[in-house]
């Protein structure tokens, strides 16, 4: 059993005394998060997407598109790691339906897709997942959790992953406005939309729907809780001013570690250690705040996994390294700390992306073990005492920044026991 495990069952044996205490998001097991997360450090790169689309958000057709779960794990010993799917209200509680109303087929059914790595200096067995696939099938729309677990005990999690299922019963119409402040004109995104519900009759439109407004299928900043502002024949209208906005932030930072023999334009230096493994130093990054936009292409936050020195599968022959990062300051920021943060980090601050302040050398340092790839990311200052991150004091923001903009509508009827996910668009800032 892995050493982090063991600490796990401790944790649930101190909670279960007080017994019967639930986690935010209503499930009995206070250890399951209802968010993006990892819950062991042996598990890297855990991607969700459409099938051979990997840098698209885990948002499913009901009945058509296929989803993939893939991950890696580095204790290079092979485990039974089982699924359970669990379907959510919009806001990510659990809902009301059992098992039986929103799957077809099984639950808690053992991964059988696994591989081990090929010539790689880092060891790691890769494991995938579709969804649906020939034991399980979704029959409902809305929101839903993934677990995955060791050996099928909900006590032993290995990872959650958010994903959600449309079924189309409605119609956004988006558009980007002029934000209503003065002083975020220059800084600022703001979208307006109509909901269009021709077919389907509303008795209470302020009840009845939900809509959430996302930056990059990012949920740590999701705009949620909105209603119409104005309701209108067969259709319901979100034309707010200043209530819709997102900070624009700049192009994300990035770099490329698709090669680990040659040095490509971010990185300064490759080392190999047999013991060690990889290290790749990238060069320097500036404080961004007060810099001028300056447009590049971008994967808006997130990262792809590449490897360009064997002729292999990039999953199974793409190596890890330790990615060193810094970033120069005259001084610390005060009252806070400095992470790293993105698609990398799954939208989240965490511990082991925490940068260090060198005062002699006047900079920020920090690394990460990453996966060969191509990947975007920022960084973000945490003040003391809070855990939301603010990108916008070592970045900046510019209303030029291009960014794409997800609006999710759901629909629960009067009387209806869950959120259906009734409508999903997006709409990109620059076209």
């Amino acid at each position: 059993m892995k050493t982090q495990h063991l600490a796990l069952l401790i944790l649930v044996t101190l909670l279960c005394i007080n017994c019967i205490a639930q986690n935010d998001a209503g499930h009995s097991n206070p250890l399951l998060r209802d968010m993006d997360y990892v819950y062991i450090d042996e598990v890297k790169t855990v991607q969700f997407h459409i099938v051979g689309q990997p840098l698209s958000a885990p948002i499913m057709q009901l009945g058509s598109t296929v989803l993939e779960l893939s991950f890696d794990d580095l204790s290079e010993e092979v485990y039974d790691y089982t699924y359970e799917i669990i379907h959510c209200n919009a806001d990510w509680t659990r809902s009301e339906l059992t098992e039986i109303e929103y799957l077809s087929g099984f639950n808690n059914e053992i991964i059988q897709n696994y591989t081990f790595s090929r010539n790689t200096l880092t060891n790691y067995i890769h494991y995938s997942l579709t969804i649906p696939n020939a034991n399980t099938s979704i029959t409902k729309s809305g929101n839903y959790l993934l677990h995955i677990y060791e050996n099928g005990d909900p006590e032993l999690p290995i990872i959650t992953r958010r994903f959600m299922v449309v079924e189309n019963m409605m119609q956004i119409l988006p558009q980007f406005a002029r934000v209503g402040s003065v002083g975020k004109a220059l800084s600022h995104h703001e979208i307006d939309f109509t909901v269009v519900h021709k077919s389907i009759q509303l008795v209470n439109p302020y009840s009845e729907i939900k809509a959430v407004v996302m930056q990059n299928n990012r949920w740590d900043n999701a705009i949620t809780g909105l209603q119409p502002l104005f309701i209108k024949e067969e259709q319901l209208v979100y034309d707010y001013q200043g209530k819709i906005n997102f900070a624009a932030g700049k192009e994300f930072r990035n770099f490329n570690t698709q090669s680990l023999r040659f040095r490509t334009e971010r990185v300064a230096r490759i080392i190999e250690d047999p013991v060690d493994k990889f290290h790749v130093e990238l060069f320097s990054d500036l404080d961004r705040s007060l810099e001028s936009y300056v447009f590049f292409n971008d994967l808006n936050g997130r990262y792809v996994i590449q490897n360009d020195d064997q002729n292999v599968n990039d999953r199974l022959g793409a190596d890890y390294a330790w990615v060193h990062f810094s970033i120069q300051m005259p001084q610390s920021l005060e009252n806070g700390d400095l992470y790293l943060f993105g698609g990398l980090t799954d939208w989240r601050i965490q511990e082991p992306f925490k940068l260090q302040y060198l005062d002699k050398e006047q900079v920020y340092v920090g690394r990460a073990f990453l996966k060969q790839g191509y990947y975007d990311y920022v960084y973000a200052f945490v003040p003391n005492g809070s855990d939301q991150p603010d990108c916008s004091l070592v970045e900046g923001n510019s209303y030029e920044t291009e960014n794409n903009y997800q609006i999710l509508i759901y629909y629960r009827p009067m009387g209806g026991r869950y959120d259906r996910l009734a409508a999903v668009t997006e709409i990109n800032s620059t076209r």
